[in-house]
């Protein structure tokens, strides 16, 4: 049984001049004997629900992508809404131990105005400069999916340029459905700017799980059709490897699916695929939308679910550990 616990922070912000509470419960997920909960090659070393709430006129729903900054020591979290939002992990030696939400910032196009529906639906989250050892140079870049694009933007939602990409990836009439664009981006050290949409192109070979390079060059993995995955997110790994979050959603069940996967570099640009876990509602491990992935140090990571703004769904701030 999950040992629920409720912890109210109040705190004010500056920026704002307000006092706001970040509400959130703690959800035990752990073995039979007590210990952290494994799944596949994953430990689980906490769970948060995190309750909604509103900061800097910013709604805190939909978050489907993260961003971990540890020259700023942020938590960056990405709202399909086009707001960026900061929170701040604090941490003991058992792993996360408390967070809190520092402000929230609306995105800004070129003209310095919010882009509004459909042009802020944002998706994809990758930080650029959050280690160099020098705070305050974070730079991010956002996945768009209503219209496909990629974009620049300062940590307070300020534009900064366009990522260019080909004409044809821009047009929605590429993409699969209307609302299966470019969901998830990453900055590869060895292949730059990544991109991929949620399920194949209009036209592709559904076997196959398709990067895209900013140039439109193609990467491929074997994709997994057990289910009909589709990704939601892209983190490049210690060894340059990549861990891509996959999920699936059955309508008539209704319940939950999400698998973490491994894509390992082969011959040319073909990766393997490995897959590390398979999470399922009807276990110990809380599972929901999970659409949000980034790596905090080593081999530990952050995950969060998209709570869709309905009733029957959750925020989830899953901390866990790759293991060997």
């Amino acid at each position: 049984m999950w040992l629920l616990r409720l912890a109210l922070f109040i705190f004010i912000v500056i920026d704002c001049g307000q006092v706001r509470a970040l509400d959130y419960e703690v959800i035990d997920a752990v073995s039979g004997d007590g210990a952290p909960l494994t799944i596949g090659k994953i430990k689980i070393l906490s769970v948060h629900r995190l309750f909604t709430t509103s900061i800097n006129g910013q709604d805190m729903v939909e978050l489907s992508g993260l961003a971990w900054s540890e020259d700023d020591n942020i938590l960056y979290a990405l709202s399909d809404h086009g707001a960026l939002f900061h929170f701040r992990p604090l941490f003991d030696d058992k792993g996360l131990s408390d967070i809190k939400l520092l402000n929230a910032y609306p995105l800004k196009d070129a003209s310095g105005k919010s882009p509004g529906y459909p042009w802020g639906d944002s998706e994809g989250l990758y930080l650029r400069n959050g280690s160099n050892g020098k705070p305050g140079d974070d730079e991010l870049l956002i996945s768009f999916e209503l219209k496909p694009r990629l974009q620049w933007h300062q940590p307070d939602g300020r534009f900064i340029r366009k990522e260019g990409l080909p004409d044809w990836m821009e047009d929605r009439s590429s993409y699969h459905r209307r609302h299966k664009a470019l969901e998830s981006v990453a900055i590869h050290p060895e292949y730059g700017v990544i991109t991929t949409p949620e399920y194949p192109m209009a036209g592709a070979d559904w076997a196959l799980l398709t990067l895209y390079r900013a140039n439109g060059d193609e990467m491929v993995a074997p994709r997994d059709t057990t289910e009909d995955m589709a990704v939601c997110a892209i983190e490049v790994m210690p060894d340059g490897g990549l861990l891509v979050l996959e999920r699936r959603h059955r309508l008539l069940a209704p319940t939950w699916t999400a698998v973490l996967a491994k894509l390992s570099p082969e011959q040319g640009d073909h990766f393997r695929r490995e897959e590390i876990a398979r999470m399922q509602i009807g276990g110990k491990m809380p599972v929901d939308n999970y659409e949000g992935l980034t790596r905090h140090v080593d081999n530990r990571y952050f995950m969060i679910s998209d709570n869709n703004e309905h009733f029957t769904q959750r925020t989830l701030l899953v901390y866990f550990e790759l293991l060997p």
